[in-house]
Order: structure tokens, then sequence, then C-alpha cells
């Protein structure tokens, strides 16, 4: 998804989708971002309509620094010279590997919801998702889990509509997909990168996500140089979808300020 002409500069926003999605998932927010600002959605090989090829010879999923490389190929196609990376979830991992990799492309991170290692135990439970994943269609079984961590049990009763979408969403990319997402995240570890991560960085927690805590997003806004850190108690797992104005209030920021001073960093 791409909204809007490619516009050099950090006067643009790159999006990144969470795991067994697409960039659909940021309609809400987009919704929101003032109409002068340039809004790009970048999808992952296999989603409908991505936008980069696999690299020829590759056995087994893609890797973060692979997927890193092609979001910098695809910018560079774009025309984007610099941007601000917003990421929620698997995109908020993707979003820092490409900061890691590209710090010349990145102009500020938004990310949320996310994670920057995983625990022996957090790894093999993902393995196993992506083991269900790999061997079979998406059951409404694993769909109704995957629903249920993302939203808080209030959300989904006053707002099914949008719930719906997501799982529609989440319908249209293949299971295999699905799949390769999982294994990528069990293999997750930016700790070691993150200090070296120089460019102004929001990172959101939501206080009723129980697949990446709110102490956790902490961890990365402490390891981060220039960070702020913004919690809702308002939301769970997806908090683009419950919690869309904190997300786009904190991209038209980036967008705005003068991205080289930065966010005060957080207390």
């Amino acid at each position: 998804m791409t909204t809007g002409a490619p516009r050099r500069g950090p006067g643009a926003v790159v999006l990144l989708h969470p795991a067994g999605a697409t960039s659909e998932i940021w309609w809400k927010v987009t919704s929101l971002l003032p109409n002068d600002l340039r809004v790009h959605g970048f999808d992952l090989p296999g989603r409908p309509g991505d936008q980069a090829a696999a690299p020829e010879g590759r056995t087994g999923p893609p890797t973060f620094e692979e997927e890193a490389d092609h979001l910098a190929s695809w910018m560079a196609s774009a025309g984007l010279d610099r941007a601000v990376l917003a990421g929620i979830s698997m995109g908020g991992m993707l979003a820092q590997y490409t900061a890691a990799r590209h710090p010349s492309i990145v102009a500020g991170l938004v990310i949320g919801n996310t994670n920057h290692r995983q625990t022996p135990e957090g790894r093999a439970a993902l393995l196993r998702r992506a083991h269900r994943c790999a061997y079979g269609d998406l059951t409404d079984d694993y769909l109704d889990e995957t629903i249920e961590r993302w939203f808080t049990p209030g959300f989904h009763r006053r707002h099914s509509g949008d719930v719906d979408r997501v799982r529609r969403i989440m319908r249209r990319v293949p299971a295999a997909e699905h799949s390769a997402d999982w294994s990528r995240i069990a293999g997750l570890d930016t700790t070691a990168l993150l200090p070296a991560i120089g460019c102004p960085t929001t990172v959101i927690a939501a206080s009723h996500d129980t697949s990446t805590s709110a102490a956790v997003q902490r961890e990365i806004a402490d390891l981060l140089p220039q960070s702020s850190l913004v919690v809702t108690d308002d939301a769970a797992h997806m908090s683009c979808v419950e919690e869309p104005v904190i997300w786009a209030d904190a991209i038209t920021r980036h967008l705005r300020d003068d991205t080289d001073a930065g966010p005060t960093p957080h207390p």
C-alpha cells in the first residue's frame, strides 16, 4: 500500500505491519494523519501485492536482516532517501534492524508492542506456532487465539467491525507467510544493536499487552540513545487499531519536528 507520491526527505513515513498481516492494518492511523504528509505502507514478500522479491537461492524463511535490505532497496526505488519508520509488533522489529543496518535512510522510529530478544520459552512457543501454520490452512482456532491476544475484550465487544476487518486481513496472508513470520520472530535479538541506533525514537507500550509487555517496551527505550516512552492504559497488542490517535500523534510529531534534535530522552 502506498498513499501519495514518493517524497524525499524526512517528510515521509513508511508503515511496517505485524506478523500475519499487511500494511492495511494501519487504516485507522492513516485516516488521522495530516493530508500533506506522505504515507507509504510496505508489505513483506508473499503478501498480496508485495513490493519485494525474495533473494535467489534462499532456503527457509527470510531473516530480519534480509527483510531490512529489501526495505532499503524498496525505499530507494520509491525515491525515498530518508523516512520515519513506524512499526508495530514484528514491524517494530524490522524497523530496529533497518535502522541498525541502514541508518542513513532512517529519520526516526515510532515502534511499539514489539520486542528486542526472545526467551528460550518464547522462542519455543513461536516455533510451535510457525510449525502449526506451515502444515495446514489458517484455522478458526488459530485466528481466534491471535485476535484474543491482539485486542482487549472491551474493544472486541464495542468494535466488532474493526476486529472482523483485521481477521480478513490475516486470512488474505498465506499460511506459509504466517509461518515464516513466526520463525523470523523466534530468532530475534537486537539487544546489541539498539545502543548504536542514533535516530530519535518513540516507543509505544500498552498496559494490557500480554505478548510484549510495557516492561519490555521500557527495556527497549532504555537501550536506545534518543527515545521517549508512551504508555496507553486502553489497549492490548494491536494498539494501532485500538488507540490510533497515539500512533498518529507520534508519527506526526516525528515528521514535524527537527529530526536531528529528536525527542527528550525518557527519564
